[in-house]
């Protein structure tokens, strides 16, 4: 995983269906809740490059209310193309806050993902 990395917002919205069974595996309700991807910043200040990745949890049964998050580590490639999913190698719970050296990658704003620009 590159820092220079950027998926496209196809990739963004595969990841957040393709991290679901991730997510259940670890113990997270996936029936009764929706999780979207709300950033993905990439760091790596342990020399294991990774993305660090904000998850928000909805309510889906009282109209798609906010009712938390959870902060997770993803290691993925990106060999499938702009318009394949991403290759995800792991995700784990991350053991940290946010990384200060981050580098933003996505956010999302009004529901749509915003790719961010190479530094």
């Amino acid at each position: 995983m590159k820092s220079n990395f950027r998926p496209s917002e196809v990739q963004v919205d595969y990841l957040n269906q393709d991290m679901l069974p991730y997510l259940e595996k670890m113990g997270f309700d996936i029936e009764n809740y929706e999780w979207n991807i709300a950033s993905i910043n990439w760091y790596n200040w342990d020399n294991n490059p990774r993305w660090f990745v904000l998850i928000k949890k909805y309510e889906v049964r009282n109209q798609f209310k906010y009712v938390g998050y959870v902060e997770v580590d993803i290691d993925c490639d990106d060999w499938n193309g702009s318009e394949s999913p991403l290759g995800i190698e792991s995700i784990k719970i991350a053991g940290h806050g946010y990384p200060c050296s981050a580098i933003e990658v996505v956010r999302e704003e009004d529901g749509d993902y915003v790719i961010c620009e190479e530094l």
